[in-house]
C-alpha cells in the first residue's frame, strides 16, 4: 500500500500543499506507527473519535446540523470523545452542542515541527476518523481542499483508525485530481454517498461499491423551545388561526455563480413569485428563513433585500412576511419546518429539515445535488435550475401546483420517511 505522503510529491494530485516540513512530516509518521500500542495504551477506557467538520468557516445551518448529528451518532456507536478538526474557532452560536476537543489542520499542513508531531499523535491517540461530506468531497468549492481530506484520510487509515466519509453528494464534473485521489484510497477506508444519483457517479467514476446512505441531518431532533422558534411558531399559530397558509422561503446567493453576475436576479425573481402566488390565493403568508449566516451575500441580506422589494409593489403584501428571527439553530428551523405548508428553498440543507417534518419542499437546485435528495422520496419535479427559476415562470407554475398537491405530497413523505431516516442511521454502522 502506497504511504500517504507519496500523494503529496505529485504536485498534479495535491496542487496547492506545502511540502514545508515533508521529511519532518514522514519521520514522525514513521515513529508514531511504532509507538500506536504504548499510544493507544495510554486511554484505554477513553474511545476517541476525531470529526473533520464540512466547511472551512462556520455559519451554516445545514453544516451545524451534520455535525450535531455525527458527534450524538458516534457517542451513541460507544465514542466517549469527540474531537472537532477545524481550522476556525466556532462560537456557541455556531455549535450549540460542542466536542470535547479542537484540532486544527493547519497545524499539520503548514505547521512547525512540533505542531506536526502533536496533530499526528492526536489523531494516532484516537479510534476513529469520520469526515463530514457534506459537498465538499469533489472539489467544486476547492480542490485543494477536498485533496486535503483525502490525505487525511489515508493519514489515519496508515495509522490504525478506522476512516470514513460519512454520506456525502458528487456532482457530475468532479475534478479528476480529487476523483484520482478517491480511486487510490484503500479499499477498508469507507465511502457512503447521501443519495441515489451521488452513488452511482461515484461507483461509475471510482469503479468500487458505495454505500448508499441518506444525510446526517435527517437525525437532528427539532428544538421548538429555542427563542427564535417560539417567537417564530407564535407568529405561526396566531395566522393559522386566521386561515392563513404559511409558506417558507429561503435565498441562495451561491445561485448566482455560473447563472448571473450578481444575486439580485435571485432576490428580484423570489419577491416577483411571492407577489405573483399571492394573488392566487391571499390567505398565504410568507416565512422568511435564513440557513446561512456566512458573508458576503448571506441568507439574512437576501431575506431583507426580497422583503424590501415587495414592499416597494405591494405594501399590504409586506403585512403579510415575517422574518424568522437570528441567530436560530438548526434544530429550531427544523421544529418550524413541521408547521409549513411547504417551503421554497435554495439550500439543500432546509429541505431535508423540511422533508424530515413531512414537509415538501421545492428546490431551486445546484451542483446537482438536490435531485438525488428526492429520489429518496420518490419525488420528482422539485428542483428548478436557477435559470429556469429566475428568468421565466417555471418557478411560480411550480409553487402553484405545489399548493395544489402539497398534502398527497405530505401523505408519500411521512410514508417514506422511516426508511431514509434508516438511510441516515447507517452512517454509523
Amino acid at each position: 500500500m502506497k504511504s500517504p505522503f507519496e500523494l503529496l510529491q505529485k504536485k498534479e494530485t495535491m496542487p496547492h500543499f506545502s511540502k514545508k516540513n515533508l521529511f519532518s512530516k514522514k519521520l514522525i509518521h514513521l515513529s508514531l506507527k511504532k509507538l500506536l500500542p504504548y499510544i493507544k495504551s495510554k486511554n484505554p477506557k477513553k474511545t476517541g473519535a476525531i470529526i473533520h467538520y464540512a466547511a472551512p468557516s462556520f455559519g451554516s445551518l445545514g453544516d451545524q446540523a451534520m455535525f450535531i448529528s455525527a458527534t450524538k451518532g458516534l457517542k451513541n456507536s460507544g465514542f466517549h470523545e469527540t474531537s472537532l478538526l477545524s481550522a476556525a474557532q466556532p462560537s456557541k452560536t455556531d455549535l450549540p452542542e460542542f466536542a470535547n476537543n479542537l484540532l486544527n489542520p493547519d497545524n499539520y499542513f503548514n505547521g512547525s515541527m512540533i505542531e506536526i508531531a502533536k496533530f499526528q499523535k492526536k489523531i494516532a491517540s484516537n479510534d476513529g476518523f469520520f469526515i463530514i461530506g457534506a459537498d465538499v468531497m469533489d472539489g467544486y468549492y476547492s480542490i485543494s481542499i477536498s485533496l486535503h481530506k483525502i490525505h487525511l484520510l489515508e493519514l489515519a487509515d496508515s495509522l490504525g483508525l478506522p476512516a470514513k466519509v460519512f454520506g456525502f453528494s458528487f456532482n457530475e464534473n468532479p475534478a479528476e485530481e480529487v476523483v484520482n485521489a478517491l480511486r487510490n484510497l484503500p479499499s477498508k477506508i469507507e465511502l457512503l454517498a447521501r443519495d441515489p444519483v451521488s452513488q452511482r457517479r461515484l461507483e461509475s467514476k471510482l469503479n468500487r461499491p458505495i454505500c448508499l446512505v441518506a444525510d446526517l441531518a435527517f437525525l437532528l431532533e427539532p428544538d421548538p423551545l429555542g427563542n427564535s422558534a417560539k417567537n417564530t411558531l407564535k407568529w405561526i399559530k396566531d395566522k393559522k388561526k386566521l386561515g392563513a397558509k404559511i409558506i417558507g422561503i429561503n435565498a441562495n446567493a451561491l445561485l448566482a455563480r455560473d447563472n448571473f453576475q450578481d444575486p439580485f436576479p435571485i432576490a428580484a425573481g423570489l419577491a416577483k413569485t411571492i407577489i405573483e402566488v399571492n394573488k392566487i390565493q391571499p390567505e398565504l403568508h410568507f416565512l422568511m428563513i435564513a440557513h446561512d449566516f456566512r458573508a458576503p451575500y448571506n441568507d439574512v441580506m437576501m431575506n431583507r433585500l426580497i422583503t424590501e422589494l415587495i414592499s416597494f409593489s405591494n405594501i399590504d403584501l409586506s403585512n403579510k412576511i415575517y422574518t424568522m428571527p437570528t441567530p436560530c439553530s438548526a434544530a429550531e428551523v427544523k421544529a418550524v419546518c413541521a408547521e409549513l405548508e411547504f417551503a421554497i428553498t435554495g439550500r439543500m440543507h432546509l429541505a431535508i429539515a423540511c422533508l424530515g417534518q413531512g414537509t415538501p419542499a421545492l428546490c431551486i437546485g445546484y451542483q446537482g445535488k438536490m435531485e438525488g435528495l428526492f429520489e429518496h422520496f420518490e419525488l420528482d419535479d422539485m428542483v428548478i435550475t436557477p435559470k429556469d427559476a429566475f428568468t421565466s415562470n417555471k418557478l411560480l407554475e411550480a409553487a402553484t401546483h405545489l399548493l395544489e398537491v402539497s398534502s398527497i405530497q405530505r401523505e408519500q413523505i411521512n410514508r417514506i420517511l422511516p426508511k431514509v431516516l434508516s438511510l441516515a442511521k447507517k452512517n454509523f454502522e
